[in-house]
């Protein structure tokens, strides 16, 4: 059974520890990423909602204009009789 040298476990567990503090690292790196991209995400939601209201308005007033045309052209019908 192979067997360690102390200095070769000191050097193998000193590997391994900068491996993990380079880990931990790229884990922070990463969390932090991740909130800005939650922060972006949360912009494009509400920029939606703006954009989804402002839709829901424009299709009321064109309703609406749509109704004073339709109202007018009878308006104009009644008064020019019929043909």
């Amino acid at each position: 059974m192979p067997t360690f040298e102390p200095e070769d476990f000191l050097a193998a567990l000193h590997r391994l520890y900068e491996q993990q503090l380079k880990h931990d690292e790229q884990i922070a790196q990463l969390g932090e990423k991740i909130g800005q991209l939650g922060e972006k995400i949360a912009q494009v939601a509400e920029q939606g909602r703006q954009t989804d209201e402002r839709l829901s308005k424009l299709i009321g007033i064109v309703g609406d204009l749509a109704g004073i045309v339709r109202s007018h052209e009878q308006r104009l019908e009644r008064l020019e009789g019929p043909a």
